[in-house]
């Protein structure tokens, strides 16, 4: 909610190009849907 209302009143009356977030969005989402698997999250465990 703090992120919309920050967005609004940074961007009010701008034109924006909402493609490229748009896409950022679906790799983020592609990406935290990714990592809820073991088998991807795994990689990134500290090894010791």
């Amino acid at each position: 909610m703090i992120a919309w209302i920050v967005f609004f009143a940074v961007w009010r009356g701008k034109e924006v190009d909402f493609q490229k977030f748009f896409i950022a969005a679906l790799v983020l989402v592609a990406l935290g849907f990714l990592l809820t698997f073991p088998t991807f999250f795994l990689l990134f465990e500290p090894k010791g």
